[in-house]
């Protein structure tokens, strides 16, 4: 899952980028690097 990337998973659930981002960040997870 770690060589997963944001565009990929967004993809493969069928979800925007943005809104997974936000999704995340909402569950208290951020970007590092």
């Amino acid at each position: 899952m770690t060589d997963v990337t944001i565009k990929a998973l967004a993809s493969e659930i069928q979800t925007s980028v943005d809104r997974l981002i936000q999704q995340f960040a909402d569950a208290g997870i951020r970007k590092s690097g």
